[in-house]
């Protein structure tokens, strides 16, 4: 006689028995790869791959989850990427206004030593010190 496991601690679905893979209409032929499947088992709707294993790819194992789970998930990580890309792009406007500053600020200072020199200032430097 088989032994038996003590079924009574399990979920609800779990003691019952799983219906087949022929019953959820998965195809007899899956590529070595693997096949995605969406299914609807006991109300549940499920997203899967059904995986051929063992000599000859005589076996296969499905391997599901629900479309809820999977979808939130999706869900989470669209928000990260999306958060990360805005804190990527807040920072690349402030980089850009500093180093903006920064350049415009040299320029500035080149504008008002020429208007110096131009005016008759010939000992107008630009930063440095005053021995050329």
């Amino acid at each position: 006689m088989a032994p038996t496991a003590d079924c009574s601690r399990l979920p609800t679905p779990l003691k019952e028995q799983a219906p087949s893979l022929h019953q959820l209409g998965v195809p007899e032929n899956i590529p070595n790869d693997g096949l995605i499947v969406e299914l609807v088992v006991r109300g549940n709707r499920l997203r899967g791959v059904v995986l051929p294993f063992g000599e000859g790819n005589r076996y296969r194992m499905l391997h599901a989850l629900t479309r809820r789970s999977v979808d939130e998930d999706l869900r989470f990580l669209h928000e990260v990427c999306l958060g990360l890309f805005l804190a990527a792009l807040a920072l690349t406007v402030l980089v850009s206004q500093w180093l903006g500053a920064r350049l415009v600020g040299d320029v500035e200072t080149l504008a008002q030593v020429a208007r110096a020199v131009a005016s008759g200032d010939l000992e107008a430097r630009v930063g440095g010190s005053n021995s050329g």
